[in-house]
């Protein structure tokens, strides 16, 4: 009876291993329909808008070499363009040229494809990469029968594309390419030698989404890249190929159990921190359950995106955009990972707290350990807006670590490279980094103002989102390599208490936009003064007066307030390493914005908006300065602490 299982098990076994492999060596069935759910989204958004001043153009389109395309005679064969006998490496563009055309309200360049056998409107569509639709293809050709395309029918094809805009753009040619999973604006614009801004402009103001076509703007025709003429002995060798293609695949039967039991150790491992991932999830609220549709594990290569919730993104100009954006999805770190990249969370990646350094894939990363009642507090709604991801002014989230519920879990951020403004302002660990030893340093005025200026800028995009930090201090903003300013622990007001809340808020335990004013007030009083928080808001001045000495409890930050008011008595409260390096009335401005920020009344505070006009006035200003001071450079010396942070002898900072 055992023999009898054991020899229908192994004929089981063979019929499906030989069903597999008969199914891998036939080709792939294609649907002779278009699939009406993606065809609807793609019907929403086909073609470009025309401009009314400018109704046709010559431009061109771009295709990957692949089949059937792998060469411009294929171009030729297929599509009826002129090409000579060039064969293409694989994964290299081809250049279509294209006359484009204002039909109706949309831009469209008309080609004719001599279908094959096999053809039909899908495969079609997606040989084309996205140039055109299969949709389009069904619309243009209503005439012509899906279920007879063969040899010698003709299609005609409505091609994606656009012309510039005259007195818009400062571009010859606007090539649609087809863009693909790993390209980005910023790979974009290297490999066509334009800019990411005049690629965001040509697109509405949005970035590129993978297999969908982009607009590449250029001031010149595009040249082709390196091709060859096509090897006649690959002729001879086809025969050759196909004998080792069939012994391939005999081999491939083999080959296949393996690659199935490998397959399924993945499969197990990657299930299990999913299981894990999606039992943390399920025990939280709705915001990050919804998140949970959104992330990804670092071995999943498929991208998602979706749009923002306001349906607004702020451009790299901080200016607000009016396109829809697409959404960057956060990763989803194995522990294992973590503990690699942190050389298992060593004290020499140690940075403070429960923050640590860490190093994955080139890539630096400073890692946060949270435990289950913060990882439940953080605001994972906040990333739905795909502006958090581009501002620069906000140190990014860029993913989590879930782990069982009585365990911690794990937070991943951008690295700031130059540690925090408070390590600056108060000369200790002046440079955060493990690999250099650490120095004496200060900021020059002009980089203090930026800094103030980009802590601002933050400000205003975290109110118009009607978000309140309730933790903005000196140690939560980092400095990145340029020593530009970035806000920390955004997402994490729930999980923290403000340290530097006003009265009322301590009295009412509540924060609001105007409690974050206060705060950046003190953050500029830091600035200027050079002083310690601590130092602003306690007790201590001594009052000479007729009776002789003595002391009375006034904080001395409501006296900084009394001299920040007074021009000539500004020098006073000024940090004294910035010696005669900054502008009096520059600094006097400042001052000003500090005193009115930390307003006893919250309603007497300005705004965000406010004040981030303010500050980019005085950035401006000293911008225009610096200017003529490098022009009165070549005549006279002067100090160099104007221009760069001034480094002292090193020491051993406890």
């Amino acid at each position: 009876m055992a023999v009898s299982v054991s020899k229908q098990y192994m004929t089981s076994l063979v019929v499906i291993l030989l069903f597999i492999s008969l199914s891998s060596l036939s080709p792939t069935s294609t649907s002779h329909n278009c699939d009406p759910v993606e065809e609807e989204e793609e019907a929403s958004s086909f073609g470009y808008v025309c401009h009314s001043n400018l109704q046709k153009c010559h431009t061109f389109a771009i295709l990957r070499a692949k089949p059937p395309f792998y060469s411009l005679s294929d171009l030729s064969r297929h599509l009826g363009l002129d090409a000579d006998e060039e064969y293409v490496p694989k994964g290299q563009l081809l250049l279509i040229p294209i006359e484009c055309r204002c039909n109706g309200s949309i831009y469209e360049a008309s080609l004719i494809k001599n279908c094959v056998k096999g053809d039909t409107f899908r495969s079609v569509s997606q040989s084309l990469q996205g140039l055109t639709t299969c949709l389009s293809i069904r619309e243009k050709n209503p005439h012509i029968s899906e279920d007879k395309l063969g040899d010698n029918i003709k299609l005609r094809l409505a091609i994606r594309c656009s012309c510039p805009q005259e007195g818009v753009s400062n571009a010859s040619f606007l090539v649609t390419y087809p863009v693909g999973v790993r390209d980005s604006v910023s790979s974009l614009a290297v490999r066509f030698n334009t800019t990411e801004d005049a690629i965001v402009s040509a697109n509405n103001k949005s970035g590129v989404v993978p297999l969908k076509p982009a607009l590449i703007p250029l001031d010149h025709k595009p040249e082709k890249q390196g091709s060859r003429k096509r090897n006649p002995s690959k002729k001879k060798r086809s025969k050759m190929k196909l004998m080792i293609a069939v012994s391939s695949a005999i081999a491939g039967v083999c080959g296949l159990v393996t690659l199935m039991v490998f397959g399924y150790l993945h499969w197990k491992k990657e299930t299990q921190i999913q299981t894990q991932t999606q039992k943390w999830i399920s025990n939280k609220d709705p915001e990050t359950r919804q998140l949970s549709l959104s992330i990804r594990t670092t071995s999943d290569k498929k991208i998602s995106f979706e749009g923002s919730q306001d349906g607004s993104i702020l451009d790299s100009h901080n200016t607000v955009g009016t396109t829809t954006p697409r959404k960057p999805v956060l990763e989803i770190y194995a522990f294992e990972e973590l503990e690699k990249a942190t050389e298992n969370f060593s004290s020499s990646n140690h940075i403070k707290g429960s923050v640590y350094f860490g190093s994955l894939k080139g890539k630096d990363l400073a890692i946060k350990q949270v435990n289950a009642d913060e990882m439940k507090r953080f605001d994972f709604g906040l990333l739905n807006d795909q502006s958090h991801y581009y501002n620069h002014n906000v140190i990014r989230v860029l993913g989590t670590c879930f782990r069982e519920i009585d365990q911690d879990s794990y937070l991943v951020f951008e690295y700031a490279r130059n540690g925090s403004l408070w390590d600056w302002i108060q000369n200790k660990l002046a440079i955060k980094n493990q690999f250099i030893e650490s120095c004496y340093c200060f900021l020059a005025w002009k980089q203090r103002i930026k800094i103030c200026h980009d802590v601002a800028i933050a400000l205003k995009y975290m109110h118009r989102i009607n978000y309140v930090h309730g933790n903005i201090k000196s140690r939560n903003i980092f400095l990145n390599e340029d020593l530009r300013g970035k806000v920390g622990n955004f997402g994490m007001s729930k999980c923290v208490t403000n340290e530097l809340a006003t009265e009322e808020n301590l009295i009412e335990s509540s924060l609001s936009p105007a409690s974050d004013i206060f705060a950046y007030g003190i953050i500029v009083m830091e600035v200027l003064s050079g002083q310690t928080p601590d130092m602003l808001l306690g007790l201590q001045e001594v009052e000479t007066t007729s009776l002789g000495t003595q002391e009375t409890f006034v904080s001395e930050w409501s006296r900084l307030r009394r001299l920040l008011g007074d021009k000539e008595k500004l020098r006073e409260v000024m940090d004294s390493t910035l010696g005669e390096s900054y502008s009096v009335d520059s600094a006097f401005e400042i001052a000003s914005i500090a005193r009115d920020c930390t307003a006893e009344e919250a309603e007497s505070r300005p705004s965000a908006v406010e004040i981030a006009e303010r500050v980019s006035r005085l950035v401006d200003d000293d911008e225009d300065e610096e200017d003529e001071a490098v022009i009165d450079r070549e005549s006279t010396l002067i100090s160099e602490s104007s221009y760069k942070p001034l480094v002292k002898k090193s020491s051993i900072i406890d």
